[in-house]
């Protein structure tokens, strides 16, 4: 049986159009520069993924005409890497840091007590406000401050604030009041400052420690909203994979349950 070109043609367009996009991928990457950091350093220019995986990378064309996607990102050339895994982290403690005021880089006292007075605005419940950063070095006064006018701006909620090493903090009257500590009290190897008979509310290494179990003990939700934070974080910059340097038990399990929720 003989068949004409003419009549040849259209039944390879048939036959290739069966072919066009005949696999479905829920990401389709292309114009990339797509590094494998495999053997032989080979680039590509697209990559299809499905469920989570690549299921493949190839030249442009050949990913565009395979794959049918819902999304489709043009990397407009940039390059595009496996994600970077940091191998000692304290991905809690950073996510916890989140929750915190932060003070760092502040000029003077005074911006350390009007950026506290603003996250107290916008988080507006009775918990704790925690914040860290605080430098008097940077200075112009670089006297440690003390509680005085933190107790007038704040007086009815528990303040933290912690210099930006951890090592020396100051608190208002109600912080002390809530884990107990007065003018009398003595904590070794930390010293809770007094004046004229009254605590100044500066706490130095190892009295500083007694209010961190606070945050440590942070409730279920705050260390949820602390895991999804340094995730969102991690994620942004590329790191997909962390080692956490230690995490107690309970955390372990907020971390997965937060997985699972996600899921």
């Amino acid at each position: 049986m003989m068949f004409s070109r003419c009549a040849f043609a259209p039944l390879l367009l048939l036959l290739s159009s069966c072919a066009f996009q005949q696999e479905e991928a829920d990401l389709v990457v292309h114009n990339a520069v797509i590094h494998t950091l495999g053997e032989g350093q080979q680039t590509f220019q697209a990559m299809a993924v499905r469920d989570g995986r690549i299921v493949e990378l190839g030249a442009e064309r050949q990913i565009l005409n395979k794959y049918s996607s819902d999304e489709r990102l043009d990397a407009a050339g940039q390059h595009v890497y496996p994600g970077f895994i940091d191998g000692h982290c304290h991905f809690l403690g950073y996510g916890l840091n989140k929750q915190k005021v932060d003070l760092s880089g502040a000029k003077n006292w005074a911006e350390v007590l009007e950026r506290t007075v603003a996250f107290a605005k916008t988080h507006p419940d009775n918990a704790w406000i925690l914040g860290r950063g605080w430098d008097q070095n940077l200075w112009d006064d670089k006297n440690f401050p003390d509680n005085t006018r933190l107790n007038e701006l704040i007086p009815d909620r528990p303040v933290l604030l912690q210099r930006v090493d951890g090592h020396a903090a100051v608190v208002n009257a109600i912080a002390l009041e809530r884990v107990g500590l007065d003018a009398k009290s003595v904590v070794a190897g930390g010293i809770l400052e007094v004046r004229d008979g009254h605590p100044t509310g500066l706490l130095v290494d190892n009295v500083v420690e007694v209010f961190q179990k606070i945050f440590d003990d942070a409730e279920e939700a705050l260390k949820r909203s602390a895991l999804l934070d340094a995730q969102r974080d991690c994620l942004a910059a590329g790191l997909t994979m962390v080692s956490d340097a230690g995490l107690d038990v309970n955390t372990i399990a907020s971390s997965r349950k937060c997985r699972r929720k996600v899921r």
